[in-house]
């Protein structure tokens, strides 16, 4: 089996919340799940000016580490391995933007990844559902049904800064999968970034 760390192959998860608001799942295909808790495992020394957002891990009682995910500056955050070494930074958008919000990554090397939310495909495949989704409210409306959460089938795909139709290191497909292709991005990192975006702890 391999270990949510292998870094030299492809990868292809889904993100579960848990029932729990301070626990949450990333199970990738063919691996060990990994388990992300809030804040930072007992006893952890951060570097200073560092606050403890979430802790990914290795097995569900939480004592094996694989990165520690902090704020820094606002709305940036920053992946820690577990001896407190930089693996990226990430960057959020400003919490009003609405429309195709982007996403950073910041590795060590000087890559930048930009991710804005809805590639044009999956933008023209939400225009083409819209009429569907309009009856689908519609039918739900009149049967007093509850509407559960929906969102627009959109991707967002992360490629390097400038490279707007080059190879994409990391993408959210439109039904939650991330994928992260080749070795190019460290997998903590890939596991990171959808948690950073999506889980409000």
């Amino acid at each position: 089996m391999k270990l949510p760390m292998d870094t030299n192959a492809s990868l292809s998860f889904t993100r579960h919340p848990g029932a729990e608001s301070r626990r949450y799942e990333l199970r990738p295909k063919n691996a060990a799940p990994v388990y992300v808790r809030h804040g930072a495992p007992d006893g952890w020394s951060l570097p200073q000016g560092y606050e403890p957002r979430f802790t990914l891990f290795q097995d569900p009682a939480g004592t094996t580490p694989l990165a520690v995910v902090v704020r820094c500056d606002g709305r940036h955050l920053v992946v820690l391995t577990p001896d407190n070494k930089p693996l990226a930074d990430l960057r959020l958008p400003p919490k009003n933007k609405r429309w195709r919000p982007t996403y950073e990554i910041h590795l060590p090397d000087g890559r930048v990844l930009r991710g804005r939310e809805g590639t044009v495909p999956s933008l023209i495949w939400s225009a083409l559902l819209a009429p569907f989704l309009l009856l689908y409210l519609a039918a739900l409306f009149f049967s007093d049904s509850a509407a559960g959460t929906f969102t627009a089938p959109l991707r967002t795909s992360w490629r390097q800064q400038g490279q707007s139709f080059g190879r994409a290191e990391l993408i959210e497909t439109a039904r939650g999968r991330f994928q992260a292709r080749g070795a190019g991005l460290d997998h903590r990192v890939a596991y990171a970034q959808p948690v950073a975006k999506h889980w409000k702890p």
